[in-house]
């Protein structure tokens, strides 16, 4: 660039956020691992010291932290990667509430601590409720389905979606958020206040989650 030579990296670190040359996010996940990890063994070693609600607070601050930190930019890699970070909460979990390694991985959540993979999910469209109400900076344009026809369909405040045949193209955060968040029912995506939408998203993946 301007006769410069652009040196080659296999990853380069942006706030707190690591971006790998292939966009898969592995070099992040690797790193959220390794500060998660060696806390879950010190967990298990201080847990009979503790109350449940202190155990619970020690895991916010020092996992779930870890967890959502950028998850609306980095939760598109790949599956087999995210699902890692669902092993080692669930062993976090089991540890707090002191749960056998075999016992159900339902016993574990509520509607206010929700598995791994609905914390993606409720990440993702809560980006989107911020994009959709001007809560959120944005530069990408995600048009609504009655701004382009006067149809009156029920989709009709549903975010209009390109048509992306690539399983590359339909890894874009916008096309899975957009998806996602048009999927939800009515009376979830439906409120304005911000502070409603989060509790009905909660609830609806919680309920999604259990009748898996």
């Amino acid at each position: 660039m301007n006769g410069v030579a652009i040196e080659r990296v296999e990853n380069v670190k942006i706030v707190g956020l690591n971006i790998d040359e292939s966009l898969s996010f592995s070099y992040h996940i690797d790193y959220v691992k390794s500060r998660i990890i060696p806390f879950v063994a010190k967990l298990a070693k201080i847990r009979q010291y503790l109350s449940e609600q202190t155990a619970l607070m020690l895991y916010y601050a020092h996992i779930y932290s870890h967890l959502i930190f950028m998850i609306s930019i980095w939760s598109v890699a790949p599956k087999f990667l995210t699902d890692t970070l669902g092993v080692i909460q669930r062993r976090a979990l089991r540890i707090i509430f002191r749960k056998e390694r075999l016992s159900s991985n339902k016993e574990l959540f509520n509607e206010k601590l929700l598995p791994f993979s609905s914390v993606v999910l409720f990440h993702q469209n809560l980006t989107i409720f911020k994009i959709k109400h001007s809560l959120f900076k944005n530069h990408v344009a995600l048009p609504i389905i009655s701004e382009t026809h006067d149809f009156n369909t029920r989709n009709r405040n549903n975010f209009l979606q390109p048509s992306m045949n690539s399983a590359l193209s339909q890894n874009d955060f916008y096309y899975r958020a957009t998806r996602s968040f048009n999927n939800l029912p009515e009376n979830v995506k439906k409120f304005h206040s911000i502070h409603i939408f989060k509790n009905k998203l909660k609830e609806y993946l919680y309920d999604s989650y259990i009748n898996e």
